[in-house]
């Protein structure tokens, strides 16, 4: 019988013992049985008796869990959290963006954790899968339980699980996550003693749900020079010179390259995926030159791994899994959030991306939607507004995707936007302490730059621009930018003309 096999194919994988027992020797091959991953051959073994000296042989539970090639780096806050969290919670979601290394952890979270689980743990890849149907099937087929997809095929699973104390790890389940909330609720209201792991670019968001929010790789900050052992101190520098080393044969992080490796990696957000696609490079490219092709990104980091998921063989197919995801216009807003090159308020969003300064309501509504497929960063509350942004390699993504009429219009938009925030900036400032001044009007500095570069171009509007210039010279001042603020007062003085509407000279 099925049940009959899967209790024995887990007394196998136990009397495998403590050498091979963490390796995946024999892989369950849904809706078809299983098979050894490993070279198999047979020899005649001698029965010895056993002493009563030894000690009995260490077992594992039994699993499926897929073995890692390479070390986790820069995860071990991360790991210590979740395993302090998972014994008070039945479901725990890793939430995070594409690429952020969200699998990779929950593998080795699940390893750490296998002991307090009996009955085994349990790894289901979702991103195969494309029809919600199949789901039920796949999970049968894991624990060898005959039957069709669909609800009877929960019951059965949930009759089967009711006495299991084990972990099941659902990998990848934003595209399927209603059907994915579905299952967990089931399990969760009928097996009291099975935990659910998910990784997902969205949340589950049903009763019992503990979201994690996965942190990218540590960067440093823009703009300082660092020397190696500061370097080293950040988790994504780490990870770029291992992979380094393992991709080029070598790599020695050095005085000269440790501030280009820090800035690479700042650039590529601290994504675990883009620092891995971006070492192959340097079979071609010094550090130096990788840096300067990152705006190609999406021509450059193109080589992955060959067995990994289609999704992640491309930093673009990365992002495509999820822009696809999304309805019209939900891709139009984050295809015109790209204009800002800084962080952003939902005023601002509404203003630019929707054209409309009191378009707030849709705009909250659409945010929610890219907050909640990790496509936009929320930022923490200062000077009493929450600000957001979006990852550099979703900013380029959404850049390529916006049309040239469509990016006229959205920096002409970015543009009257920033002249309603500095003209009252402007009124405020005599009567507002410095410092709260500057803590509400320089997060938009890049932005304001960006609006710059638009109206003093050949596309954009001289009258924009000269207009910015006169409400931003206290701004250049109190950020002690002053060959900035000579550079851009001597753009708008060479456009003023008879064009320029009177009260901008």
């Amino acid at each position: 019988e099925d049940h009959t096999l899967v209790v024995t194919l887990a007394s196998v994988r136990k009397a495998l013992g403590p050498e091979l027992g963490k390796a995946r020797v024999i892989g369950t091959i849904p809706g078809r049985g299983y098979r050894f991953l490993t070279p198999v051959w047979t020899e005649d073994l001698v029965d010895e008796p056993a002493s009563d000296d030894e000690p009995p042989p260490e077992t594992h539970s039994p699993n499926n869990l897929p073995m890692p090639g390479d070390r986790l780096l820069g995860r071990e806050n991360d790991i210590a959290t979740l395993l302090s969290r998972l014994p008070e919670a039945r479901l725990v979601t890793l939430w995070g963006a594409g690429g952020i290394g969200k699998t990779r952890l929950a593998i080795e979270l699940a390893r750490e954790a296998i002991e307090h689980y009996p009955d085994g743990i349990w790894f289901l890849e979702l991103a195969p899968l494309s029809d919600p149907r199949f789901v039920a099937e796949a999970i049968g087929a894991m624990f060898g339980l005959a039957g069709p997809g669909g609800p009877p095929a929960y019951g059965m699973m949930t009759t089967f699980l009711r006495r299991k104390r084990l972990l099941l790890v659902l990998d990848n389940c934003e595209h399927l996550v209603e059907e994915i909330a579905r299952l967990a609720e089931a399990v969760l209201t009928s097996c009291p003693t099975v935990t659910i792991l998910a990784t997902s670019r969205e949340r589950l968001s049903i009763a019992g749900e503990h979201v994690y929010r996965v942190p990218p790789l540590t960067t440093p900050d823009s703009g300082y020079p660092i020397s190696v052992d500061e370097a080293l101190r950040f988790s994504a520098v780490r990870l770029f010179v291992e992979r380094a080393g393992a991709a080029a044969g070598s790599f020695v992080l050095t005085a000269a390259s440790a501030p280009v490796v820090a800035e690479i990696c700042r650039r590529l957000d601290g994504l675990a995926l883009a620092i891995e696609l971006a070492v192959v490079g340097l079979e071609l490219l010094t550090p130096v030159a990788l840096l300067a092709h990152l705006d190609a990104r999406f021509r450059l980091l193109t080589v992955g791994r060959r067995t990994a998921q289609p999704r992640q063989q491309t930093l673009r197919a990365t992002i495509d899994w999820s822009y696809d995801l999304l309805s019209e216009p939900e891709r139009a807003l984050l295809r015109r959030l790209s204009v800002f090159a800084g962080s952003f308020t939902i005023p601002a969003a509404a203003a630019v991306a929707l054209g409309e300064a009191g378009a707030e309501m849709e705009a909250i509504h659409l945010m929610l939607v890219l907050v909640g497929k990790s496509l936009v960063v929320p930022l923490p509350i200062t000077a009493g507004e929450r600000r957001f942004r979006l990852l550099e390699s979703t900013r380029a993504y959404g850049l390529e995707k916006l049309a040239a009429v469509e990016k006229v219009e959205c920096l002409r938009g970015l543009a009257g936007h920033l002249i309603r925030v500095y003209e009252l900036g402007d009124r405020l400032w005599y009567t507002t302490p410095s410092e709260a001044w500057s803590a509400t009007y320089e997060p938009d500095v890049e932005n304001l730059r960006t609006a710059l570069a638009w109206a003093f171009g050949p596309e954009g509007d001289a009258a924009f621009g000269v207009r910015l210039v006169s409400l931003t010279q206290t701004l250049w001042a109190e950020m002690q930018l002053l060959a900035e603020r000579r550079r851009w007062l001597e753009l708008a003085e060479a456009r003023i003309d008879e064009t320029t509407p009177p009260g901008t000279r």
